[in-house]
């Protein structure tokens, strides 16, 4: 529907993505963010040494994303 949805762990559900043409979550740590042209200056190199943007991470920005509370 075009409509961009931000949880409060701060995930986006922006609609679908310029590449693979699918909804996507926006959020650092996934392939679709970090490919996505409003993101290209945040290299994944930059992150992925870290461990804060790990599996769980991902995860825990997708269940606030899902929230009921979120499409209302």
């Amino acid at each position: 529907n075009g409509m961009i949805l931000q949880a409060a762990g701060g995930g986006y559900l922006p609609g679908v993505h310029p590449f693979t043409m699918r909804p996507f979550l926006c959020v650092r740590g996934t392939w679709e963010y970090h490919v996505h042209p409003q993101h290209a200056e945040v290299l994944w190199e930059w992150l992925r040494g870290s461990g804060a943007y790990g599996l769980q991470y991902v995860i825990e920005q997708a269940h606030h994303a899902f929230q009921p509370r979120v499409f209302a």
